[in-house]
């Protein structure tokens, strides 16, 4: 998101407002969208500033998968309109993998939301974004958002997950380096890199949550 976008689409929709008041209705919904799109840049600004001064958040444990579950639900109702395809696939399936981790469920659905959300934003009709979630070798969690989008440019992928990153076509706001610090608050990391068959690759490894053995009593 361009920090100064929603400013320029407000002082835009007033003054057409203000020209011909036959369409201040247009205006005024136009209005409303940059009013939203406005508020939505301050709380990223706010939760980003919080990351990066080291508040601590709330932990308790949570289920990622079931986090990965309802982001990708939403990720499906808001790219239908677009005809872009999106995908889950949990490895192994059925019930009887845990994916409880420690920490703030609400922390880690807002970063897997905005890797999603930043991959529906640079795909296209008939395009398919795909979430795998499983384990790696080492037994931490991985999620893997791909899309089939143009990629990112050699001179941006270091600078991906930094705010308000600006290239030559695309930038970015601040939704994946609100990602790239609530995972690495977590314990996780994060990477990127572009597919050979086109596309962006976003991969985030979450450690679990440690499970205690109880000690035997002594007799």
């Amino acid at each position: 998101m361009n920090c100064a976008r929603p400013w320029r689409g407000l002082q835009l929709a007033i003054g057409l407002a203000r020209q011909d008041p036959a369409k201040a209705e247009g205006s005024l919904d136009r209005i409303s969208r940059e009013a939203q799109r406005l508020d939505e840049m301050v709380g990223e600004i706010l939760t980003l500033s919080k990351l990066e001064s080291g508040v601590k958040h709330a932990e308790d444990y949570f289920d990622f998968a079931d986090v990965v579950r309802l982001v990708t639900e939403d990720g499906k109702f808001e790219a239908a309109p677009q005809g872009v395809n999106v995908e889950l696939r949990i490895l192994p399936p059925g019930e009887d993998t845990e994916w409880i981790a420690l920490g703030s469920g609400r922390l880690i659905s807002h970063a897997v939301e905005n890797i999603v959300r930043n991959a529906l934003r640079f795909s296209k009709r008939g395009q398919t974004i795909g979430v795998i979630l499983d384990r790696d070798t080492t037994g931490q969690f991985r999620l893997t958002v791909n899309d089939e989008g143009p990629g990112v440019s050699d001179a941006l992928m270091d600078s991906l997950f930094k705010p308000f990153v600006q290239g030559d076509s695309h930038g970015f706001g601040l939704g994946l380096a609100i990602a790239e610090r609530a995972i690495t608050a977590h314990g996780g990391t994060i990477e990127a890199h572009n597919r050979t068959s086109g596309g962006l690759c976003v991969v985030v490894s979450l450690p679990p949550a440690a499970v205690e053995t109880a000690q035997p009593e002594l007799a």
